[in-house]
């Protein structure tokens, strides 16, 4: 059988027949599959797919691609004309097989709308409904069906292989084109064909072809079909009850088509017919809609739902799919890790209640012996803690909607790779703040209605597209809206069966107790080679990526002059300092120590081929990323220089340990971020007493010297003396530039202690020798100049 041969096709053959009807009637601004027609005999008919639709007889051709599957809607352009918003199909169709929660999910016409306009996007979907959902799509508009299985239709089913022999031994099969049947093997497109056989399409198209089946063939071929598709949806995922088919589009241009050009009267409904409005929902339409006045069903919802079998119908509550198909097979070896968040639904039938995860190694069901107060058939996200006594700890959390998700320039996802900024983004959005910018550069965020939200950052799929401006960006921010939050505990016993959740702190005890015990062993092998100057940490171009990334990861936990801490965030940075080891448990990530010590532990683990839990932190899943990239020589390397911090810090604390029985005094290393490089600065903090002469009057005042290497304009030595509420200034360097730069800075300074309500008595800066470190006896600090 070939496709339609348009010789054959005249203007009152069957498929171009208007029905004897003078007028058509069609919903303004809405998308009807269709096909331009060019006969050899007669006029051009634009074909609408569309049951019990007539098609549209022309006095004159548009400027329309003939013969190709077009989707079509209509505005008025002015009372004359009216306007085509034109898309084409491009591409090879998918088919995405369903749970019974996604169909009932996608039976929202706002859902299915929404879904439409992430894909359009180009936007990573890992989740819908609660369920694990992957497509493969460029950056284009889509047009979405869904086709319902009969599940009860599957039962004593032939296998997959006599099905197919049916199919290609069949007389029709053996009737088409070689290239034909090449599509007609193909999963996505058996899917495609019975969904069109499934709604009566006014004719059968296939690529670009069209297919002239009359009505005994259509049932042959929906027979053949139903059950291929059927085996192969349910070889996705065992409990589907539907398919989601997605077709890609481009846009072409829009076409003007005036009122003599027709052979008949075109009426569009709807009031926004009467001008030419935009057409704000045409990528996100999945079916046409059919000439309805106003308050008609949605022909997304009617179509799946005059397709829908009874027996399905009540699949979509969940119940006979589960007890027909059995859900998924059990997974005995899936593990639960305490902490890591899953997503999940709560389901509940005449037998039984049970939680569904979504697991990396599959789905897991969690029998009950009890209600919870959970809300049921509603996507949730998971994390389970095991508490004292048996009883078991859930954050929940009520997903609503689809997530948002925005790709990211190199700069703003390297800044929000730090946690703080993180969080900080989800602070203003949940404000209802706009934000058009992040990182300096340009944030396209459409704003987010919700109660509350997650944000996520996630690594770019290889198959996801990227735009032109961020063809260099990696990362993309999930915005997850949450509808509430809360806990919820539950007794060991509520589970029908033990709970596989597992702690790496309790049962992976003797485990990391042996790791600890080896990367202790292996710093002290280390320590005689560390460097005594700390290193730079710049990246270099020859350094490979993994190796930059690393080092741009830790600079960014550092402070900077272009970023202005906060006072809680400068008491975390120094604490972090003060504390520093470089093996200790659970490091504080929003600081320059912090970050530092994670990624010595790593680097650790991965010389020694036993590497750590990333844990949840997304730096240290970024740190862990990158380091497992590198090889033995480049860890070394990059130990080396991170110890070389790292020594730093430790003597410090050697000092302080020494001095603490003269008096109060810290002498704290600081890792400053200055021009993509890491400089070392140093912090005295010390309480003295005043020289007096009357010894019996002498009074105590704090004293804090600040030391920092500024490149090229040398060393910087700043002294601040505050005796209640006095402060004299006193800025020294070696360096005539940074003396100039200085002097035009203390004004502002004197102005801001101030409004502090100090009294600033001494404010000066000159030359002089600065000393190579804090860390020498307090005499002769300073050789000044003359």
């Amino acid at each position: 059988m070939e496709p339609l041969d348009r010789s054959k096709l005249t203007a009152t053959s069957q498929l171009a027949n208007t029905r004897n009807q003078d007028s058509i009637k069609l919903t303004a601004n809405t998308f009807y599959p269709a096909r331009l027609m060019l006969p050899t005999a007669g006029n051009a008919v634009l074909l609408l797919q569309q049951q019990n639709m007539p098609s549209i007889a022309l006095n004159t051709t548009p400027k329309l691609p003939p013969n190709v599957p077009l989707q079509v809607s209509f505005n008025h352009a002015d009372t004359a004309s009216f306007n085509i918003k034109v898309m084409q199909w491009q591409g090879a169709p998918q088919a995405i097989a369903l749970s019974p929660a996604q169909l009932q999910f996608l039976q929202q016409p706002q859902n299915i709308q929404q879904l439409a306009q992430h894909i359009a996007k180009g936007e990573a979907i890992q989740q819908l409904a609660g369920d694990a959902f992957k497509i493969s799509v460029a950056n284009q508009p889509v047009q979405l069906t869904m086709l319902p299985l009969n599940n009860s239709s599957m039962q004593a089913q032939p296998p997959a292989a006599e099905l197919l022999s049916k199919l290609t031994h069949s007389a029709l099969f053996q009737a088409l084109s070689p290239a034909l049947q090449q599509l007609f093997l193909k999963p996505e497109y058996q899917a495609l064909l019975l969904q069109q056989l499934q709604t009566q399409a006014t004719y059968l198209q296939v690529a670009d072809a069209v297919l002239p089946l009359d009505n005994k063939q259509r049932l042959l071929l929906q027979t053949l079909l139903a059950p291929l598709v059927q085996q192969h949806a349910q070889s996705q995922l065992a409990s589907t009850s539907a398919i989601l088919l997605l077709q890609p589009l481009k846009a072409l241009p829009d076409v003007q088509l005036s009122r003599d050009m027709l052979a008949i009267t075109l009426k569009l409904l709807g009031p926004e017919a009467k001008s030419n409005t935009p057409l704000t929902t045409a990528l996100a339409q999945p079916h046409v809609t059919l000439e309805k006045t106003s308050g008609s069903m949605s022909s997304v919802l009617r179509d799946a739902l005059t397709s829908l079998k009874e027996d399905v119908m009540k699949a979509v509550n969940l119940d006979k799919v589960l007890a027909s198909t059995g859900l998924t097979a059990e997974h005995p070896n899936i593990k639960l890790q305490a902490g890591t968040p899953y997503f999940a639904k709560l389901q509940q039938n005449q037998q039984q209640v049970q939680l569904i995860l979504q697991t990396a190694q599959g789905p897991l069901k969690l029998a009950l012996s009890s209600m919870p107060s959970l809300p049921t058939d509603v996507p949730l996200q998971l994390s389970f803690k095991m508490l004292q006594s048996g009883v078991v700890e859930l954050d929940v959390k009520i997903l609503t909607s689809l997530p948002q998700t925005i790709t990211l320039t190199k700069a703003q996802a390297e800044l929000l790779q730090d946690p703080k900024q993180l969080a900080l983004l989800q602070q203003r959005l949940m404000r209802g703040e706009t934000i058009t910018q992040l990182a300096g550069e340009s944030l396209k965020l459409a704003a987010v209605e919700a109660k509350a939200m997650q944000l996520t950052l996630l690594p770019v799929a290889e198959n996801s597209s990227r735009t032109t401006s961020n063809s260099n960006s990696s990362w993309q921010l999930s915005i997850q809206p949450v509808n509430s939050e809360q806990k919820l505990r539950l007794s060991s016993s509520d589970f029908l069966k033990p709970l596989p959740l597992t702690n790496l702190a309790t049962d992976s005890k003797v485990s990391m107790q042996l790791k600890a015990e080896s990367s202790q062993l292996a710093w002290r092998q280390l320590l005689p080679l560390l460097e005594n100057t700390p290193a730079t940490l710049r990246h270099l171009p020859e350094m490979p990526a993994a190796v930059q990334q690393l080092l741009s990861l830790v600079r960014q936990a550092q402070p900077s002059g272009d970023k202005v801490l906060s006072a809680t965030q400068v008491v975390e940075q120094l604490q972090a300092a003060i504390q520093f080891q470089p093996l200790q448990a659970q490091p504080n990530l929003g600081t320059a120590a912090g970050t530092l010590a994670v990624a010595i532990q790593l680097l650790l683990g991965h010389l020694l081929r036993q590497p750590l839990n990333a844990g949840k932190e997304t730096a240290t899943q970024r740190l862990a990323q990158h380091i497992g990239q590198l090889d033995q020589q480049q860890s070394s390397q990059l130990l080396r220089a991170l110890g070389s911090h790292s020594s730093a810090l430790q003597l410090a604390q050697l000092q302080n340990a020494d001095t603490a029985s003269i008096g109060q005094q810290w002498l704290i290393p600081l890792a400053l971020q200055q021009q993509q490089e890491s400089r070392l600065s140093q912090i005295l903090i010390e309480q003295r007493e005043a020289e007096n002469k009357d010894k019996a009057e002498q009074q105590k005042y704090w004293q804090l010297t600040m030391k920092f290497d500024l490149g090229r304009y040398g060393q910087l030595m700043a002294v601040a003396k505050l005796n209640n509420t006095d402060v004299q200034l006193q800025f020294y360097t070696d360096e005539p530039l940074a003396l100039r730069q200085a002097e035009k800075f203390l004004p502002l300074l004197t102005e801001r202690c101030t409004a502090q309500g100090l009294s600033v008595s001494t404010a000066q800066c000159q030359l002089g020798k600065i000393p190579d470190t804090l860390g020498n006896r307090r005499t002769s600090l300073i050789s000044t100049k003359a």
